[in-house]
């Protein structure tokens, strides 16, 4: 039996203003899984034929996976958005390409017909994780085992 994917469709989306880094940006004070949190409650009002119960994934890359952008950002942000508990969330690190495999990951679930309706999104709060910071990159030396 031959068998189709199913068309996907990008229904709405919604997104932060930009703001300037640092501790005077417009973001200073504000935690990065409250900046997803909005965006996800924004969806949802802006989509109110939607039940909250539709919704099978929510998807959100963050690279630095740390403090305000840890705990698997995709399940905490739902839950904190009020979406129901039966609704789970991932998080993904793709680096800068990370919100987008959320949508493609995401889009190939509803293709192949595991997911009816799913959030991806992404959130890197610069302000309080700026690239690099926590990482240490090492050469380690490589060991190998020898025989006796």
């Amino acid at each position: 039996m031959a068998r189709t994917a199913r068309d996907v469709v990008f229904v709405d989306g919604v997104r932060t203003p930009f703001g300037k880094a640092g501790p005077g940006g417009m973001y200073a004070q504000t935690r990065a899984d409250d900046l997803v949190v909005r965006c996800i409650r924004a969806l949802m009002r802006r989509n109110p034929g939607l039940p909250p119960e539709r919704v099978d994934e929510v998807a959100v890359a963050a690279t630095t996976q740390t403090g305000d952008q840890g705990l698997t950002i995709g399940r905490s942000a739902a839950m904190l958005a009020g979406l129901p508990k039966s609704v789970p969330g991932y998080a993904i690190d793709r680096m800068c390409a990370g919100a987008l495999t959320a949508v493609t990951t995401t889009a190939g679930g509803i293709a192949f017909g595991a997911y009816d309706v799913v959030i991806a999104a992404g959130v890197e709060h610069m302000g309080h994780h700026p690239m690099g910071s926590g990482s240490t990159p090492t050469r380690a030396p490589v060991r190998t085992a020898r025989g006796p």
